[in-house]
């Protein structure tokens, strides 16, 4: 009779968190706060912000580009943990087509 269930087996392993992961992740974290920023900011000004806001959205949308392309190429090493990656890549492709999306949408 076993009074405290499954014992979890302790497994060591070489991976490691890699490196290009982590900064990946927190671009794409970085990069979705100045967004969040910048649609407040619009909105507060009811659609009249000033033109920077708009260089700053497109200087986010290149910096999220970067992101996602060393996430992509972080996927490719050997014994890695992928969670850094995979957030990384996920946050960063979400906004990038979001931004690209936002740019035909305002040029039509």
């Amino acid at each position: 009779m076993r009074l405290f269930g499954k014992r979890r087996k302790i497994q060591f392993t070489d991976k490691t968190h890699p490196m290009m992961g982590i900064v990946s992740a927190g671009i794409g974290v970085v990069c979705l706060i100045v967004t969040l920023v910048l649609f407040i900011g619009a909105g507060k000004a009811k659609g009249h912000a000033p033109a920077w806001y708009g260089y700053i959205g497109t200087l986010d949308m290149l910096v999220s580009l970067f992101g996602f392309i060393i996430g992509i190429r972080c996927l490719r090493q050997e014994d890695i943990y992928i969670t850094t990656p995979s957030i990384g890549i996920t946050l960063n492709g979400i906004l990038t087509l979001g931004f690209i999306l936002l740019l035909f949408v305002g040029v039509l």
